[in-house]
């Protein structure tokens, strides 16, 4: 619970290094729904927004991106975040390395990669009374969703009957969510 706790921590005191408010920023609004559900309690949370917009004293953390190619040439388009660049690029390129792939230059693959937001839904939520309880029940979707779905900022969708899958530009991805529930 700790290291996925710590984790989650990390990735929102970076998003609230560009933007503390979570209405005004939607990738620390998605990072603080990522850790609601999975449990991580409201003091961790507050804890990392608070370092994130310097208020409290904490580690430098950046967002950086390498590139590289895989087996066969794939394209690899590797995301980390760091408090320290070099011991970054020292340990991603000896595991690139390592499996006798290589590292690329500097926009040398990120150019075949475009950011998207991608929403799985399995269905509707219902709260169906049973025997003596309230019980939540999913229910599979149905062509009014589809008719749901266009109402908002989706660039495409697919529908079956496992549920569905919305790809969204990245930087719609909160309003699409929060439209969504």
């Amino acid at each position: 619970k700790a290291k996925i706790y710590a984790k989650l921590a990390k990735f929102i005191q970076l998003e609230a290094t560009k933007w503390a408010d979570p209405d005004m920023n939607p990738g620390l609004a998605l990072a603080i729904s990522k850790a609601k559900s999975a449990g991580v309690p409201k003091p961790v949370i507050e804890k990392a927004i608070l370092k994130g917009s310097w208020q409290l004293q904490g580690e430098n953390l950046e967002e950086i991106f390498y590139e590289g190619y895989g087996p066969a040439w794939v394209a690899l388009y590797i995301k980390c975040i760091t408090s320290n660049r070099n011991r970054s690029a020292a340990n991603v390129r000896s595991i690139l390395t390592k499996y006798g792939w290589n590292m690329g230059q500097a926009g040398s693959v990120a150019w075949q990669f475009d950011p998207k937001g991608v929403i799985y839904v399995s269905g509707k939520v219902e709260k169906v009374k049973e025997k003596w309880k309230e019980v939540e029940k999913i229910i599979p979707l149905d062509e009014s969703f589809e008719e749901v779905l266009l109402e908002t900022d989706v660039e495409d969708f697919e529908i079956d009957e496992n549920g569905a899958r919305i790809i969204t530009a990245r930087e719609d991805l909160a309003k699409v969510t929060k439209f969504l529930e």
